[in-house]
């Protein structure tokens, strides 16, 4: 190929895209902040929401919950990508330990960890 239709090639791509459409926003020094539920909290169940703030620049978010923490963890409940910023569960009675972090194709915040315990009146 010649230079001149190299270059026609690329600048007819870079009228068609946008910089922000290659350049994924870091959000790596962001952080995913928990709404629901607070931590160290005691719940009525058998349902829990799980809700965090959105993350501008992120595609998903990565939810983890396990049965009792991560330090010693006996049950993995859930690893799940999820696009919204909510979802809810119903599990069993018991001390939970949770972790959310978003991302987009070539970045993740710093993971964030919420306590809580789920009793059944």
């Amino acid at each position: 190929m010649n230079k001149r239709f190299t270059l026609g090639i690329l600048l007819c791509v870079l009228l068609f895209v946008s910089c922000d459409d290659i350049i994924e926003k870091n959000i790596s020094k962001s952080s995913t902040e928990i709404v629901a539920p607070a931590n160290n909290a005691t719940i009525s169940g058998p349902e829990v929401l799980f809700w965090w703030n959105y993350v501008e620049g992120s595609d998903y978010y990565e939810l983890q919950l396990v049965k009792p923490n991560f330090q010693s963890v006996e049950y993995l409940l859930a690893d799940t990508i999820l696009e919204k910023n909510k979802i809810t569960y119903a599990i069993d009675p018991g001390v939970y330990e949770f972790r959310i972090r978003a991302c987009n194709s070539a970045y993740c915040t710093e993971y964030s960890y919420r306590s809580f315990t789920l009793s059944i009146k």
